[in-house]
């Protein structure tokens, strides 16, 4: 299985166990087999081979990921984010996020909030790991990197340059956290309301935006009121 389908359906169950338990944070014990050791080392590094799928590669909301330099580094973020949501604390693997964490904050899409080709989504994928990452300062980073989408805004509840169900669904998970995330939300209501009759894509992309926007607007009295939505 894909590396994306293995999160996407790791995201399922954490979805699936919040219903039913009412726990925000999921118990799943699990490792990413695509992080091994480094040659003469403990330390764990990104090792996926080259894919032959002819399937494009999408992430969960299903915009196509349209570069392998993108797709690594969203792999890497969604990868960090589902362990620190897993609350993995295995030494290895936190210091593997930390890294991950150190490298990315030196990347264009952190450090002057690049949104161009590529960056379109890992800059939304940076926003998830942040929403998630209990790490001093993050919140802060979240903060701005989210603060930084107001100056995307078109006028009519989407942004330019950037996927809209992705980021909706990054702005969803930072909105409990980030005051900024419930504005961008909040702006968003309007497109919302118009957009499920305009979803194209096939199963099961088209049944988590469907769900994402009931979400969205099931919130909307909350976000309005400046309260974090109910996950």
């Amino acid at each position: 299985m894909h590396p994306f389908e293995v999160l996407d359906d790791i995201h399922e169950q954490s979805l699936l166990q919040q219903a039913t338990s009412g726990s925000h944070h999921a118990s799943l014990q699990w490792f990413p087999p695509w992080l091994k050791p480094a040659p003469d080392s403990r330390e764990l590094i990104l090792s996926v081979q080259q894919s032959e799928r002819t399937e494009t590669t999408r992430v969960y909301t299903g915009e196509p990921i349209r570069t392998q330099l993108a797709a690594r580094r969203i792999l890497e973020l969604e990868t960090a984010r589902l362990l620190l949501t897993t609350r993995s604390n295995e030494p290895q693997i936190l210091a593997w996020i930390e890294q991950t964490h150190k490298r990315s904050l030196r990347q264009c899409f952190a450090a002057t909030g690049c949104v161009i080709g590529e960056c379109s989504l890992v800059a939304i994928a940076f926003i998830r790991y942040l929403a998630a990452c209990p790490w001093d300062a993050s919140g802060q980073i979240l903060a701005r990197q989210v603060q930084g989408l107001r100056h995307l805004r078109d006028g009519r509840g989407r942004w330019s340059r950037i996927p809209f169900y992705y980021t909706m669904l990054a702005l969803r998970e930072g909105a409990s956290i980030c005051p900024a995330a419930r504005d961008e939300l909040l702006y968003a209501c309007g497109a919302c309301q118009d957009a499920g009759h305009r979803i194209r894509v096939n199963q099961p992309y088209r049944g988590r935006r469907e769900a994402l926007l009931r979400a969205v607007l099931a919130s909307a009295s909350s976000l309005d009121a400046g309260t974090p939505p109910v996950a």
